[in-house]
């Protein structure tokens, strides 16, 4: 997973820690705990994106409009595989582990 934060001109992409709903197995106190501070959906998990726009004399309402046309179709969640919720190629490369050194 990547976290992506940008503001203004500084862009930092970086490797995010994984969803807990993508890890296999999971203690049943910990997988409690994530449920219940999570929001946990029954089909997503922990999964979610957050956008956070920032900015003097905007309009809400016409920003809010442009980034709902950017989200899925009812027809085009339909048609996800079966256990996968992203049915699109991943153009990114995996995600190398860094030495701590």
């Amino acid at each position: 997973m990547a976290l992506w934060q940008h503001a203004a001109s500084r862009v930092e992409l970086t490797r995010g820690e994984p969803w807990f709903a993508t890890m296999d197995e999971l203690e049943p106190e910990l997988l409690a705990e994530v449920k219940q501070k999570s929001g946990w959906d029954d089909k997503f998990g922990d999964r979610q994106q957050e956008v956070v726009v920032i900015g003097l004399s905007m309009d809400k309402q016409a920003v809010t409009d442009r980034l709902d046309q950017c989200l899925l179709t009812d027809g085009e969640m339909a048609e996800e595989s079966a256990g996968c919720v992203w049915f699109m190629d991943d153009p990114w490369p995996e995600w190398e582990e860094e030495d701590d050194d």
